[in-house]
């Protein structure tokens, strides 16, 4: 399975970073940090797909581990996987079968400051 070129995010201080666009398919999409955050926790990334009436907000809202509400069901969006804890320098590989619809990188610690980045598969 080829390695995504088309998108490759890069992690750094509250930021998700990437350029291109993914397509539909199966592929290994490499995910690239850049620095290490300046809080306690390395570096993580998810890719969620927004279902129907589902928000980047409500994700955002729910994957925030620091409130007691987050992380019940039911599951806003729907979680195709992801990295945790990687340090400044390192390269992790998401292998995913998108369809079409759109979706979001979202940081587990570091989504409530904004490292999110919504897009959409065609």
């Amino acid at each position: 399975m080829p390695i995504s070129r088309r998108r490759r995010p890069t992690l750094s201080n509250y930021e998700i970073a990437s350029l291109g666009e993914l397509r539909a398919g199966e592929q290994t999409i490499a995910v690239h940090v850049e620095e290490n955050p300046d809080g306690f926790m390395m570096h993580d990334i998810n890719l969620i797909r927004l279902d129907g009436d589902t928000s980047l907000d409500e994700v955002v809202a729910w994957m925030d581990w620091m409130d007691l509400e987050g992380f019940r069901a039911p599951t806003p969006g729907y979680s195709m996987g992801g990295l945790e804890h990687m340090v400044a320098g390192r390269t992790g590989y998401v292998i995913v079968d998108l369809t079409p619809g759109d979706y979001a990188w979202v940081s587990e610690g570091y989504g409530a400051r904004g490292m999110v980045q919504e897009f959409t598969v065609r």
